[in-house]
């Protein structure tokens, strides 16, 4: 699995989930991202689960996980563009992801359990503060055993902050100034 390496500092441009996850394909260490501050945050506590629309004219809003010590940010979309511009994010307990997990998360991107994103069609960023450990490699493997492709997973571990998530512009990170 990708994982994008933090170099501890703050990002100060914002990077879409894609991109982030390009960037740990290609083995690169950089900066946190950070998404712009707005006026409409949602903030998901301990094994909660939100959506967050991705259009960039409608009213600002971002959705993330919040109070992140061991736990970890999971944010999903599909790159399959027959589906809804949605992404589900989930504040997984101790960084616990189970198949149930992203079955839900599946189904908040689409709301429609007749018409959930095909596996292979999703792009994962899973953020992290402590660093990688056993557990966490457990659940990016539960992620490519229901068949996300491991090259459209990014790991971020040890973000600086604990709060992360997307925006409504589709960009991930830490919130900040971006």
């Amino acid at each position: 699995m990708p994982l994008y390496q933090i170099n501890a500092a703050l990002g100060t441009a914002s990077m879409s989930i894609s991109q982030v996850i390009q960037q740990a394909n290609a083995g690169n260490a950089g900066p946190t991202p950070v998404i712009n501050p707005n006026p409409n945050p949602n903030y998901l506590w301990v094994n909660q689960l939100g959506r967050q629309t991705i259009d960039a004219t409608q009213n600002p809003s971002s959705t993330a996980a919040m109070g992140l010590i061991t736990c970890a940010s999971v944010v999903m979309v599909s790159a399959n563009p027959n589906d809804p511009p949605v992404a589900s994010v989930y504040h997984a307990n101790a960084g616990v992801v189970t198949a149930a997990d992203l079955n839900q998360m599946r189904l908040a991107i689409t709301q429609n359990p007749n018409n959930l994103p095909a596996w292979g069609d999703l792009m994962v960023v899973y953020a992290v503060t402590q660093p990688w450990d056993q557990g966490y490699t457990d659940a990016i493997t539960v992620m490519t055993g229901l068949g996300i492709p491991a090259n459209r997973i990014a790991w971020l571990a040890q973000i600086p902050i604990g709060c992360f998530g997307i925006n409504s512009v589709g960009q991930v990170g830490v919130p900040g100034i971006a």
